[in-house]
């Protein structure tokens, strides 16, 4: 039910949800119309129908002002439904609560305070104090109502994609990881404390990430309601517990906060593993080790973790909920003191005494579906899961004459030709497909980033996928492509992809005003690309990974100071970013000298001229000054961001400055990691060859500048400064070829800057 839910809300803008259990309503088809038109099929109908193509049927028919469009999944706990409001024309998604708001039906009145007399002032009592809550990490209720005697919830429709779904696709998280999730839930949870609402049902089926990578989480106090309004409470929550169940919850006996840290011991358990800590062939096996059996270590799933984690996940999973953590932040704050006890920005929870309300914390009725004698919740279990619906087959008519059997062959000798006959189809069967494999090499393919176009130089806001030898998708499914950060969970779309015969690409790029947020490098915003395999239009990635690809982590910290950031220079620019914006500057001032020079002008000829050395040599340079007043007023000149081109030591920042130098060592530095990829190697050295280029070409324009500063109108000078100027910034092809290589002698900034992009390369691997 939970994976519909988080399913569902990929794919509608606001949403609805609502339970149905189907296994204790009654069916009156009789009694309902099903029009064409929606209409207030309530009206004629008091309880919703038990069977599917009952349930189906909805579509079509009004609930209230919700629409019903389709039936998206039917489970132990009910329906869910997509559904349009016609009150915004909104897609939702609509159900029904499994209880009946009738006085004489519910259980609300010997639950709740004795002076509410009506159980559906009861259920709107139970779910105004729900609705209160009001939390980043909580999904609000927004509305609440009845229809008839069946009461509904509603729910805002937010992005997001199952916890489950991310555990499923990359197998449990690294610690830090995980420690941002245990803030984020005990985050929730004790806000929720504090107004007096336990959550009741907390499992990994009820998290789900935000686009932005934040915990969400769902059915806030939902179980407790469905106790509250039913008269068999215990016979129901021994039903419909769930795998995080705490031992109380089993046995009926008072819950409280504690009940809440015993599900988020199940749930770190899970987060660490991947791995539910008890199994069974059957849930009573699963049971009885909540009540019975100790949480099991750790270490034997997940040896690398410290061995402290064990210790702190037994004191929340006790069986007796005094000897756990007294509340959520305790836990989290434990967390923490074992993985990261110095982690810098994070705020421990304070921690207060737990507060109590029998009001919202009571323990559940009495009332057993067997008396009170001798009643044991685990022998008295029964079946859980509802048993197939049967329908017999014809009747055979009795047989008419006697068989003689005498001449049939006997029954080892018909079991032995049987073998033999599935033996041969079986290992022929193996033997197609295992040739069918080797015919069929696994899919490649390949995610280069780039500018989106010239006049947005540095910003490496655009890629391009190109995939090779993907089988087309079933019929209804389409590729996605998902660029995703792994430490914070950050989802972006990327779209789907476009099929060109036997190959699929997609061109992404993030573009807008300069300085928006759409006009992003698309380098920081994941770290892993993955293609999935989707059904309908997908927000979020929730299908099969068919492909996927990760930056090298040790050699991506070189190419993110190449094309991200790099911390000591002004800004924390990017050094090919900077070296690029410096060398786009010093081409410029070589026009603006050589405008000068043709106009005789020796005052701006001195101001381009001491720009251009500022530019080259930066605020540590020997020849740097600051320009003369009379240039600023003219605006004439240009110093750059003062870092400059050429290596100096700098005062300024404490080391050897120049983004040509920098630049060209952090590419170096990058291949030389041990996860450096052949393709990042390549591009690296080309990116060396090239900026030895153009320290080449800026050197000499260097030294000719200087003999400006002597000889204002020397034309040599002047000419050489204007030619190597373009070189630097645009590189020059050889031969008289316009194509400039990455080549001693070619290749220029805009060379550089584009093998270092090339660097970022990202190969897919098929994940079949």
């Amino acid at each position: 039910m939970h994976n519909a839910i988080r399913l569902a809300m990929m794919r509608v803008d606001a949403c609805v949800y609502v339970w149905l259990e189907v296994d204790s309503w009654t069916v009156y088809q009789d009694s309902v119309r099903f029009p064409q038109e929606p209409t207030d099929i309530w009206r004629s109908v008091r309880l919703p129908m038990l069977e599917r193509p009952s349930l189906e049927r909805f579509v079509g028919a009004r609930i209230n002002s919700y629409v019903v469009d389709q039936l998206i999944e039917q489970s132990e706990l009910g329906a869910l439904y997509s559904a349009r409001d016609s009150r915004n024309n909104s897609q939702c998604v609509l159900a029904v609560l499994s209880m009946s708001v009738a006085t004489e039906d519910s259980g609300y009145l010997s639950s709740v305070s004795p002076g509410i007399s009506l159980a559906s002032d009861a259920f709107g009592h139970q779910a105004s104090t729900i609705a209160s809550l009001q939390h980043p990490y909580i999904l609000p209720l927004i509305d609440y109502g009845s229809v008839g005697d069946v009461p509904y919830l509603a729910w805002p429709m937010v992005a997001s994609r199952p916890l489950t779904s991310r555990l499923g696709q990359r197998g449990s998280l690294d610690l830090l990881t995980i420690g941002r999730y245990l803030d984020q839930i005990a985050g929730a949870l004790e806000y929720a404390h504090e107004h007096l609402v336990l959550h009741r049902s907390l499992t990994v089926d009820s998290l789900s990430l935000q686009r932005d990578g934040r915990i969400l989480v769902h059915d806030f106090g939902i179980r407790r309601m469905l106790e509250l309004g039913r008269k068999d409470v215990e016979w129901y929550a021994l039903r419909n517990w769930n795998e995080a169940c705490a031992p109380e919850q089993i046995l009926s006996n008072q819950v409280n906060p504690a009940t809440d840290v015993y599900a988020m011991g199940i749930v770190l358990y899970q987060l660490l593993t991947s791995e539910a800590p008890y199994t069974g062939a059957r849930r009573k096996d699963i049971m009885q080790q909540h009540l019975q059996i100790p949480i099991p270590s750790v270490r034997t799933r997940r040896p690398d973790v410290p061995v402290e984690l064990d210790a702190i996940l037994a004191t929340a999973t006790a069986k007796q909920a005094s000897d756990r953590f007294s509340q959520p932040g305790a836990f989290a704050n434990a967390y923490y003191d074992i993985v990261s006890p110095q982690h810098a920005g994070r705020v421990p929870f304070k921690l207060n005494a737990g507060v109590i309300h029998n009001g919202i914390y009571p323990a559940v009725s009495n009332v057993t579906p067997n008396g009170n004698a001798g009643y044991d919740p685990v022998d008295q279990l029964g079946p859980l899961a509802a048993l197939p619906h049967y329908r017999p087959g014809p009747t055979l008519p009795p047989a008419t004459t006697v068989t003689d059997y005498s001449h049939r062959p006997s029954p080892l000798r018909i079991l032995l030709i049987a073998g033999l006959l599935v033996a041969v189809i079986l290992g022929s069967f193996l033997a197609v497909t295992r040739l069918g494999s080797l015919l069929s090499p696994a899919p490649t393919g390949q995610v280069t980033f780039m500018d989106s176009s010239a006049q947005a130089l540095g910003k490496t806001n655009a890629l391009e996928i190109q995939i090779t030898g993907l089988a087309a998708p079933p019929s209804g499914s389409t590729y996605h492509a998902w660029m995703i950060d792994q430490q914070s969970e950050r989802v972006l779309a990327l779209g789907a992809l476009v099929p060109h015969g036997h190959t699929y690409s997609l061109s992404y790029q993030s573009i807008g005003p300069v300085g928006s947020d759409t006009e992003t490098n698309l380098l920081t915003l994941g770290t892993l690309l993955e293609i999935t395999l989707e059904q309908g239009n997908a927000l979020l990635p929730t299908g099969k990974v068919v492909m996927s690809g990760a930056f090298p982590p040790k050699a991506f910290v070189h190419v993110g100071h190449l094309l991200v950031s790099f911390p000591t220079t002004p800004g924390t620019v990017a050094l090919m970013v900077g070296a690029e914006t410096d060398t786009e500057l010093l081409e410029t001032q070589a026009e603006a000298l050589q405008t000068a020079a043709a106009e005789r002008d020796v005052a701006a000829i001195q101001c381009e001229t001491q720009s251009i050395l500022d530019i080259i040599e930066g605020a540590g340079g020997p020849q740097y000054q600051p320009l003369a007043g009379i240039c600023g007023s003219q605006h004439r000149g240009a110093t750059g961001d003062g870092f400059g081109l050429l290596g100096t030591f700098s005062s300024t920042y404490s080391e050897l400055t120049g983004y040509l130098t920098s630049a060209s060592e952090h590419a170096a530095l990058a291949a030389t990691q041990p996860d450096a990829t052949p393709n990042l190697r390549v591009h690296a050295h080309n990116v060396e060859v090239t900026i030895a280029n153009v320290e080449k070409w800026v050197t000499t324009i260097q030294q000719n500048a200087i003999i400006l500063q002597k000889t204002p109108l020397s034309q040599p000078a002047i000419q050489a400064i204007v030619t190597l100027a373009g070189k630097a910034l645009h590189g020059i092809g050889q031969s008289g070829n316009q194509h400039v290589s990455p080549a001693a002698g070619e290749g220029g900034i805009a060379t550089a800057f584009s093998e270092a992009q090339q660097m970022a390369t990202l190969t897919l691997v098929s994940k079949s």
